[in-house]
């Protein structure tokens, strides 16, 4: 046989060969499918019936799995659900990641239930997928409970707040076929993600508030009276940082200002306070008081009250979650 038909002789065993494997490795998996469906499989995030329509719009084949075991694209989503800007802080137990990650990192090819192992994560990784565009589309807000706290808050606080809300109807058994006919996560996700305005600022000020915990967090401002125009504290210092760090303040004072009020002191300490211009309060100042309080839903007046103090100490990594 010459040399040339040897060698397309063997590229068709080759190819019969693991065609075979593939459709064994199909109707195979389908069977465990089936009878996980039926029986034996714990749902993770979402009901069995909803699980159920998953595979059958799917011809009961899994999506994330194949003979050689997770697809690069099932890893794909557990990166993406982790590092969500949004969800970070949460992501673990809103997600049940734990589980998922055990699941994979006990996979044995030598177990005799290998096979249903693995399709038990392809379970897991399309109930993950449910839940990831569930928050993206819908948000994971309880709206009722929201807008009573926002009435309460009105109350007790004074802070006027409202809350626009819109949710992006998509199926998303839909969006998971064509997530993996076309084997590209990214792009099919883009379709739905970030539909709310003004997300991609939202990342970015998380981003900060993670930089600035990082290195340490917010200055804390120590406990006083009530501070306005013309005061002079040795707080003013602590609050002249702390509005910087959050680019309320972006001017430095001047040593050459005079404070009117700490002249005409008898108290000699209060006039040796004000030979500094951070011991004093300005009018920059009184203008970053109000830009911190109207970004917070503060009434907007320039005093640093009791309650702006409080929201002055929130830490960063309370305002990232």
């Amino acid at each position: 046989m010459p040399k040339l038909k040897l060698i397309v002789f063997a590229l068709l065993i080759n190819y019969s060969l693991f065609a075979n494997t593939q459709n064994s490795f199909e109707i195979d998996s389908k069977k465990n499918i089936k009878s996980l469906l039926t029986k034996n499989y714990e749902n993770l995030l979402i009901s069995k019936i909803n699980l159920e329509n998953y595979y059958y719009t799917n011809d009961f084949r899994p999506y994330w799995i194949n003979e050689k075991g997770v697809k690069d694209i099932g890893l794909s989503l557990l990166n993406k659900i982790k590092n969500d800007p949004v969800l970070k802080p949460h992501v673990i137990q809103l997600f049940r990641l734990d589980e998922v990650i055990n699941a994979l990192n006990s996979l044995d090819k030598s177990n005799t239930k290998y096979l249903e192992n693995l399709v038990r994560i392809d379970f897991m990784l399309t109930e993950l997928f449910d839940r990831y565009v569930t928050y993206v589309t819908k948000g994971s807000i309880k709206w009722s409970a929201f807008e009573e706290k926002l009435t309460e808050l009105e109350k007790e606080t004074e802070i006027k707040a409202s809350w626009d809300k819109y949710s992006l109807n998509k199926d998303s058994k839909l969006l998971l076929k064509k997530v993996i006919e076309k084997n590209d996560l990214s792009k099919v996700l883009d379709e739905i993600d970030f539909n709310y305005p003004q997300s991609k600022e939202l990342v970015l000020a998380i981003g900060e508030l993670e930089k600035i915990s990082a290195k340490g967090g917010y200055t804390k401002i120590p406990e006083s009276k009530s501070l306005r125009v013309g005061d002079v504290s040795q707080t003013l210092p602590f609050l002249r940082k702390r509005l910087f760090e959050s680019n309320d303040l972006t001017v430095q004072c001047k040593n050459n200002i005079k404070n009117e009020n700490a002249l005409n002191e008898i108290n000699p300490e209060i006039e040796k306070l004000s030979t500094n211009c951070e011991n004093i309060f300005d009018e920059d100042l009184k203008n970053a008081v109000i830009s911190f309080q109207k970004k917070h839903g503060l009434s907007s007046d320039g005093v640093v009250g009791g309650q702006t103090q409080r929201f002055l100490n929130i830490s960063a990594d309370k305002k990232s979650q």
